[in-house]
């Protein structure tokens, strides 16, 4: 209440960012070297928070959707279109301005599970975390631990491995080039990562890699399976 007070508060999370008042919201931004321009509150400055933040920080958002990854986002928001087409009472996570993703970056997810970030802000929150391990789930503590909060939160881990299992084979199989069959707890991107080594005629093969090699295609395939979200018509 003093007013020669001032608070500032820097976030990249849009549930945080919706609590401020569109006047007070500045955007700092690189000019020249050496100097920062600073744009002050307002509708524009607001569309611009938002491109650089890649997150919309809807002031109607009602419900925080925790996240391991952006691929995450770009799947649920696909596959909920998908079941949109088939009953329009279902939410469209890619466009109800009720929604405000959080992306926890996989390490950090524990400390904002732990930690409840966001308990003051008022948002209700829906975890959705890959089970990745059939027998012994990387998350499953940590669900736990908002679903014991009582408070109407609530997480979830997939009941497949991780998101990519839920891609129909079809597709996958067509993007690679080559037939490819997996189970529910089969390793997807790396699978495909494999399929696609094979038929670039590579001397090397695939169990010769080095790990780093393999992450690096790994992560490539991840991106590869991301653009089928924007086109598949089918999920498993």
């Amino acid at each position: 209440d003093d007013p020669r007070t001032q608070v500032v508060i820097t976030t990249h999370v849009p549930g945080v960012a919706a609590l401020i008042p569109t006047s007070s919201v500045r955007l700092i931004s690189r000019g020249e070297p050496g100097i920062a321009i600073v744009s002050a509150g307002g509708e524009l400055v607001y569309e611009e928070v938002t491109k650089a933040l890649g997150v919309l920080p809807d002031k109607r958002a009602q419900v925080a959707i925790y996240v391991e990854g952006p691929n995450d986002v770009d799947f649920l928001t696909k596959a909920s279109r998908l079941y949109r087409s088939i009953d329009v009472t279902l939410v469209d996570l890619d466009t109800d301005y009720r929604i405000a993703f959080i992306v926890t970056g996989g390490g950090n997810l524990k400390h904002w599970v732990n930690n409840h970030y966001l308990k003051n802000v008022g948002l209700k929150e829906v975890h959705v975390y890959d089970a990745d391990d059939q027998a012994a789930p990387k998350y499953k503590a940590q669900v736990d631990s908002v679903n014991g909060r009582g408070n109407g939160d609530q997480a979830f881990l997939t009941q497949k491995r991780e998101m990519e299992n839920y891609i129909h084979p079809v597709p996958i199989a067509a993007e690679c080039g080559a037939n490819i069959t997996f189970t529910d707890w089969c390793d997807v991107p790396a699978l495909f990562a494999e399929q696609v080594h094979s038929a670039s005629g590579s001397p090397t093969a695939w169990a010769a890699l080095t790990k780093e090699q393999k992450d690096d295609k790994i992560s490539r395939a991840k991106k590869r399976l991301k653009l089928l979200y924007q086109r598949f018509k089918r999920i498993r």
